[in-house]
C-alpha cells in the first residue's frame, strides 16, 4: 500500500491535501518544523524534514514548502529513494529542474511538478472541445487580493511574488490547450516592494493567441474563457477549484446558452494517477511536462 510523507504542514496541505488524503484512506506521515502543530490524522509525526526522510516507511515524499526549498528538500527526498512531488514550482530554474530530473532517473523514481488543476472534469470537458472546435483564443484571469506582509507570497527572499506563484499555471495553459510553443510572448511585469505583484501576458501561436491577467493585487477573479468559430466556452475556479463543489461550464452559440455542471476532486484524480504511474515503472512520465513549463517560465522569470 502507498503511503506519502509530506515534507512541511503548509496551509494548502491543511486546508486541501489532508482532507484528501484522510476521505481517500490513503495514508500519510507529516514532517514539520513547528513543535506545537500536530494532526492526529498523520500515522506518524516527525519534527524537523531530515528525521522524517529517514524514520518514514513511506514510499512517496510531497514537498509542500516555501518555493526558495523546493529544489533542496525534493533532491533530498529523491536522493533517500522517495517518489518525489513537488508544490508548484518544482524548481527554480532550468538548472535546478535538470539536476532533478537526473537524480530521479538515476533512482528510478518520479519526479512530478503538482499543478493539478488540470484534473478537473471541467478542464477534460474542455479538452475534448478543443479536439473537435479549433480554438481561436483563450483568456484566462486569476487575481486574488493582496497577501499579508509576513505571507511566503510576499517574500523575495523565499521566491514569492506572482510570476513564481502563478507563472506555473501561465506556463501549463499553453501547454494543455495549444500543444505547442508560442512563437512570441509578450509580457507585462508590476513590481512592488522589488517583488512581483501582477503580470500580464500575450501569447502568439499559429493562428490563435492566448491573453491571461494573473496578480496577487486584486478583487478575486478565476476563470478562463475559451473563443472557438461558433461558440464560447467559459469556465470558473478554474485554477483552484472547490474539491466536490458543482462548477458550472457555459457554453455560448450565437442567442442560446447551454451548461453543463462539473464537480470534481482534483488533488484525488492527481494522487491516484501518481499511484498508476508507479505502478507502471514509468518514472519519466512527468518529466517532458515540466521541461516544456519551464521553458516558458524562464522567459517570465527573466
Amino acid at each position: 500500500m502507498r503511503k506519502i510523507l509530506i515534507i512541511g504542514y503548509s496551509s494548502l496541505v491543511k486546508r486541501r491535501i489532508i482532507a484528501t488524503l484522510v476521505k481517500n484512506n490513503i495514508f500519510f506521515d507529516v514532517a514539520s518544523r513547528s513543535k506545537k502543530q500536530k494532526d492526529f490524522n498523520a500515522k506518524n509525526w516527525y519534527h524537523g524534514y531530515e528525521k522524517a526522510l529517514n524514520k518514514s516507511d513511506a514510499d512517496i515524499a510531497y514537498i509542500s514548502l516555501p518555493n526558495s526549498l523546493h529544489y533542496t528538500w525534493a533532491m533530498k527526498a529523491l536522493k533517500k529513494g522517495y517518489h518525489t512531488l513537488v508544490d508548484k514550482p518544482s524548481a527554480i530554474n532550468f538548472k535546478e529542474l535538470n539536476e532533478l530530473i537526473k537524480t530521479a532517473k538515476k533512482g528510478k523514481k518520479i519526479l512530478s511538478e503538482a499543478i493539478f488543476f488540470n484534473y478537473h472534469s471541467q478542464i477534460k470537458y474542455l479538452l475534448k472541445e478543443i479536439k473537435k472546435n479549433k480554438i481561436k483564443r483563450l483568456h484566462a484571469n486569476f487575481l486574488i487580493p493582496k497577501p499579508a506582509k509576513n505571507s511566503i507570497l510576499s517574500s523575495s527572499k523565499l521566491k514569492g511574488g506572482v510570476v513564481m506563484d502563478m507563472g506555473p499555471y501561465i506556463s501549463a495553459v499553453s501547454r494543455l490547450f495549444f500543444k505547442s510553443h508560442p512563437t512570441k510572448i509578450i509580457k507585462n511585469i508590476k513590481l512592488k516592494n522589488n517583488i512581483s505583484s501582477k503580470i500580464e501576458v500575450i501569447f502568439y501561436y499559429r493562428d490563435a493567441y492566448f491573453f491571461g491577467k494573473f496578480s496577487h493585487d486584486d478583487s478575486y477573479k478565476n476563470f478562463i474563457d475559451v473563443y472557438f468559430n461558433d461558440k464560447v466556452i467559459k469556465l470558473s475556479r478554474v485554477f483552484s477549484p472547490p474539491p466536490n463543489e458543482n462548477l458550472k461550464v457555459l457554453e455560448l452559440m450565437g442567442n442560446k446558452t447551454r451548461s453543463k455542471i462539473f464537480s470534481d476532486d482534483i488533488f484525488k484524480n492527481y494522487i491516484e494517477e501518481v499511484f498508476r504511474v508507479i505502478k507502471t515503472k514509468n518514472y519519466t512520465y512527468y518529466n517532458k511536462q515540466m521541461v516544456c513549463d519551464m521553458k516558458i517560465r524562464e522567459i517570465l522569470q527573466n
